[in-house]
């Protein structure tokens, strides 16, 4: 070989092949996931995404790599993920139905499910199962795990894309309960109707209590059982380096 013939190896040659192998570890290094609009748990804010979504970064970054969030409605989020064009949507309850065509990480929090209503315009209803409450008009949000159950024993279920959409749709009296998490409910009635929030309660039961949100997980995208282990592996170990409980103070979250 000629000295000519190497000098335009290691000149051009070499270089070239250290920039492809450097772009490909980068492109490894991305965690690709989606998420919606779901505060204070996750939200496409600047500089403030949400509880959930700070876990999930830092776990991310605890596996060495950086999580790449896509903001979508929640549906959407589920045909990526059929389609396996991004590792998993969260945070996301694990039912029966979803289970057997995604799998799920271990969970990131625990939250409650209640229904919200105005007290000065409409009364309490007690109930024991979501089949007790077919008298009244519920709001929910389209493709939270609590729709089918609503839908399959025959309530009368309104669904909207968001919960801020669902405050609005519970202050204008178009439903008579609301279906929100405890503490997002609460902030989201404080956030949007101020002094009148003051007239808005939950009924004590419960529709989900303590429930886990958790990463769903595409069964399609390339490698992720290996992902999906070291995603867990990880979040347990910023449980243990008390990253994971700081991310919660900053928050003020308790569990109920």
């Amino acid at each position: 070989m000629s000295c000519m013939r190497k000098y335009f190896i290691v000149r051009w040659v070499a270089p070239l092949l250290l920039l492809m192998v450097s772009g490909a570890v980068r492109a490894s290094d991305t965690l690709p996931l989606a998420s919606g609009d779901w505060p204070p748990y996750t939200q496409n804010v600047s500089g403030d995404h949400g509880l959930a979504t700070e876990i999930v970064s830092a776990v991310a970054a605890e596996m060495g790599m950086q999580a790449h969030i896509q903001w979508l409605p929640w549906k959407r989020n589920e045909v990526l993920l059929r389609q396996g064009r991004v590792f998993a949507a969260f945070p996301y309850r694990k039912t029966v139905d979803r289970h057997r065509e995604f799998a799920f990480s271990d969970p990131l929090i625990f939250t409650s499910t209640r229904l919200f209503y105005n007290a000065e315009s409409t009364a309490p209803v007690p109930f024991e199962t979501f089949a007790d409450l077919r008298n009244v008009l519920i709001g929910g949000v389209r493709g939270y795990s609590y729709v089918k159950e609503f839908e399959s024993v025959g309530v009368n279920l309104t669904v909207v894309n968001s919960d801020a959409q669902l405050v609005k749709m519970l202050a204008s009296q178009r439903v008579d309960f609301a279906a929100m998490d405890t503490l997002g409910g609460r902030l989201l009635l404080t956030d949007m109707l101020g002094e009148r929030q003051a007239s808005y309660q939950m009924l004590p039961k419960p529709l989900y209590s303590k429930s886990a949100s958790r990463l769903m997980v595409s069964r399609q995208y390339p490698g992720y059982q290996r992902l999906l282990k070291d995603f867990n592996r990880a979040l347990a170990r910023i449980k243990q380096q008390g990253i994971y409980q700081k991310i919660l103070q900053k928050y003020q979250f308790v569990e109920e």
